[in-house]
């Protein structure tokens, strides 16, 4: 779970290993969100969501490569407790920085 303050831009790194017999064909990032506590104020929120791609000997770690970011905005609802769901879809390709 992550704790954003409404009222501020804040972000967040996730860092993983595509499975092996991940055979391309692109991917979709299913999002989650809720509030909460009760506000009664509904808030928007964006995410963007980007891939980079490190690979055996093909990325020096010291900068980045990011794919430009796909992004989404969503409402979040007013009541504590219930999630909103929204996806992004990533084709396969330069959309994931992944050679092609």
């Amino acid at each position: 779970m992550l704790d954003f303050d409404p009222d501020s831009t804040e972000s967040i790194m996730f860092s993983a290993v595509m499975p092996r017999a991940y055979g391309g064909n692109g991917i979709t990032v299913y999002i989650h969100a809720a509030l909460t506590s009760d506000t009664n104020n509904a808030h928007e929120v964006r995410w963007d969501v980007a891939w980079e791609r490190i690979g055996d000997q093909q990325q020096d770690i010291d900068n980045d490569s990011f794919a430009a970011a796909n992004s989404v905005s969503m409402p979040v609802p007013s009541t504590s407790g219930l999630v909103d769901i929204v996806n992004v879809t990533f084709t396969d390709g330069a959309d994931m920085d992944k050679e092609t």
